[in-house]
């Protein structure tokens, strides 16, 4: 508006004054004021991206200097904790832990108490919002406790370093997060295991190469010293078609040439290379098929590894040792499935027995449940025994 107004005066002065200046000089002027009209327009949009960028500067510089910044990588003690093995036994201890993702918010985490002993396997279920993923925020150091400690084989996790900490645990997310290159670099991308150690975990985790040679041992020793061994081919998922996999496959962005039971499958023999005395499983398998489901459970359940899953499907650690029920941020039960089960439905009872009446799981199909998981994981590791 100023450039027209500005064009519109010039044009009026220089016809007042066409008696006195020349026409070549009105129209030198007059080209030089309709331009007049652009570089105004230029400045205003230079003017709007500087704030604008002013804007990201700010928010950079909110994001790097006022926001709460994690803990250190690496401590002095680390190299000690892993000269000896930690954690040797995967015994896991929660004592008042009281978490709020942010100061001010409410806690999501209420006081919550509970021990995991070496090896054994811990579900944990509860209804939407009751603290469950929490628990594993609270375990990775994600966000830091606003009261009480986790300890890991005695060792508050506190006074280990992030680093440390995440490489000496195990996870298989239900979203599997795939990078752009090779199987291989997916699996190991730290380069820990040799050829010939990827291609036998591949198999344990049934995901077979091309090749049909006799595999090693090496990936038997992953998950524990004690769990020797390789899946049978009366595993429905080792028989299935997976014979396309190589360690030199690729891998397109986000894993999009994979399925999603593919994906958890790759996740799997992840946790295999990681070799971690603690596996942790955050609802992995609630989008794959029941086979692929049993499966993953029965090569973790199988070896000597603590197990700690956040179960969206009740059958699927229904034949776990005790199960964690989680309500409104605090722990309600911790005990085993048919303990919590027989103490009845109703004002007074069992959250679990809710649960599994709201899934349609009976008592006898728990029982079954249980029966067909232990027999399968002898078969498993009988397995694996004979071939060590």
């Amino acid at each position: 508006m100023f450039g027209n107004l500005l064009v519109l005066g010039i044009s009026l002065f220089a016809i007042g004054m066409r008696t006195s200046v020349s026409p070549s000089k009105v129209g030198v002027v007059l080209s030089y004021s309709l331009s007049i009209t652009w570089s105004l327009s230029e400045l205003v949009n230079q003017f709007a991206t500087v704030e604008q960028n002013m804007n990201t500067v700010e928010r950079v510089q909110h994001y790097a200097d006022e926001l709460d910044r994690e803990g250190d990588q690496e401590v002095a003690d680390d190299t000690e904790r892993i000269r000896k093995g930690w954690p040797e036994h995967g015994a896991v201890r929660f004592r008042n832990v009281k978490l709020a993702y942010r100061e001010g918010l409410p806690l999501v985490l209420k006081g919550v108490s509970f021990d995991v002993k070496s090896s054994e396997k811990v579900g944990c279920v509860g209804r939407t919002g009751a603290g469950k993923s929490s628990l594993l925020q609270a375990l990775f150091r994600i966000v830091e406790l606003q009261e009480g400690s986790i300890e890991i084989d005695g060792v508050n996790l506190r006074d280990v370093g992030l680093g440390t900490l995440r490489r000496s645990l195990a996870v298989i997310p239900q979203d599997v997060k795939l990078f752009h290159g090779t199987l291989r670099e997916n699996l190991d991308p730290l380069s820990l295991k040799t050829d010939a150690e990827l291609l036998d975990i591949m198999r344990f985790a049934s995901l077979p190469p091309p090749s049909t040679a006799a595999s090693s041992t090496a990936a038997i020793e992953v998950l524990s010293p004690s769990s020797r061994g390789s899946i049978t081919s009366k595993d429905p998922v080792a028989t299935g078609n997976l014979a396309r996999f190589d360690l030199n496959m690729a891998v397109e962005y986000e894993g999009s040439n994979f399925s999603a039971g593919e994906g958890q499958l790759i996740a799997l023999g992840r946790a295999l290379v990681k070799g971690s005395k603690i596996v942790v499983l955050d609802e992995a398998t609630s989008s794959v098929d029941p086979v692929t489901d049993a499966h993953i459970q029965q090569v973790i359940a199988s070896s000597s590894s603590t197990l700690f899953t956040i179960a969206h499907r009740l059958n699927t650690v229904a034949y776990y040792d005790r199960i964690l029920v989680m309500d409104d941020g605090r722990v309600a039960e911790f005990d085993a499935p048919l303990v919590l089960f027989d103490r009845g439905n109703g004002p007074g009872g069992s959250i679990f027995r809710s649960l599994c009446d709201e899934a349609g799981l009976s008592r006898e199909e728990l029982v079954r449940i249980r029966e067909m998981g232990s027999r399968a994981v002898l078969l498993q590791s009988e397995a694996q025994g004979g071939s060590s």
